[in-house]
């Protein structure tokens, strides 16, 4: 997306449904169900299996969801402050790149007896969603980042 395309982009609408994704998502974290929920995602992911070593769930649980609302909170700073905008939008790209590589190490992405293009509703297709996500926060970097130079 060029300069010329972003500028004439409605942002701020994403920037607030982002926020609010990354909000919610955080504060699920904080539950019993949030935290063993990604459990099987984490302990599969060469990039995250490592953080049980250190931390039990709940307490991972906890610090991932506190990132998650920083995140939103600075999402929600980027609407008027575009330096904020483009790290909020780079973090966000950052988190839906781990997550998209849970597709690749997650057992059950393509339910057992099927093949690709077939994806499980979980982890499958519920990982899925965040191709589109990761392209919001592109989007959302892209508006900001021309203050980062």
């Amino acid at each position: 997306m060029d300069t010329h395309q972003t500028q004439n982009f409605p942002i701020k609408p994403l920037i607030i449904s982002l926020a609010i994704v990354f909000a919610w998502f955080g504060i699920i974290k904080y539950t019993d169900g949030g935290a063993s929920g990604i459990e099987g995602l984490v302990n599969n992911s060469p990039i995250l299996a490592w953080v049980y070593q250190i931390f039990d769930v709940a307490t991972f649980g906890a610090l991932l969801g506190s990132l998650e609302i920083i995140i939103a909170i600075l999402l929600l700073v980027g609407l008027t402050n575009m330096k904020i905008r483009a790290i909020a939008g780079l973090c966000a790209i950052i988190t839906f790149l781990i997550t998209l590589s849970f597709m690749l190490t997650t057992p059950g992405v393509v339910p057992e007896g099927t093949s690709f293009p077939v994806l499980s509703g979980m982890p499958g297709e519920f990982l899925l969603k965040d191709i589109v996500l990761l392209a919001v926060s592109y989007g959302i970097f892209n508006s900001g980042k021309q203050v980062l130079s």
